[in-house]
């Protein structure tokens, strides 16, 4: 619901939409009522512009899915429920395209200016994605540092050396 690349596009049933929705719009004027503004709902049907899919792959069901949902008329969750502008001014706005903006936290950090309430509701929802670069980095070095002349070493003695080696490279970056 929060991620601009999917939105409310990627669910199957109607119903966890319009829920899914009537708790966003509810904590969205929560966060309104909390900064001092009124709540105004509005109650429009929205709609997005498709976007095509090009490979066939997993990603590609997914963007067939949101071109499928985003091309369909008669939003149920628009149609049952009063959203605040900024939360129905975010569902009209197309779907960005996923492939151009992998990263829903940068993605949002260009549409924080006209969405700040449902921009800081993203904030709590949204996770980093993931990467294992960092946990590589250090099982790599700690292969380097168990060698086979240090190959008694406890773990917790290991542990003192690879932390010790990633200090010394990060001490040397500098």
């Amino acid at each position: 619901m929060l991620d601009p690349r999917y939105k409310k596009h990627v669910f199957e049933s109607p119903r966890a939409v319009s829920a899914a929705v009537r708790y966003i719009s509810g904590r969205v004027a929560e966060k309104m009522a909390e900064a001092g503004q009124v709540v105004e709902s509005q109650q429009e049907p929205q709609t997005i512009p498709p976007e095509t899919a090009s490979r066939t792959s997993l990603w590609a069901a997914v963007d067939a899915a949101v071109l499928r949902h985003s091309s369909e008329t008669g939003d149920p969750a628009a149609s049952d429920c009063h959203m605040p502008p900024q939360l129905l001014a975010y569902y009209r706005n197309p779907v960005v395209c996923r492939r151009k903006h992998p990263n829903p936290l940068a993605t949002w950090a260009g549409m924080r200016v006209g969405f700040e309430f449902v921009y800081s509701l993203a904030m709590e929802y949204l996770c980093i994605p993931a990467t294992s670069v960092a946990s590589e980095r250090l099982f790599s070095h700690a292969g380097c540092v168990a060698t086979q002349r240090r190959c008694r070493l406890t773990p917790t003695h290991l542990g003192q050396l690879t932390f010790c080696g990633l200090l010394i490279k990060i001490r040397g970056s500098r």
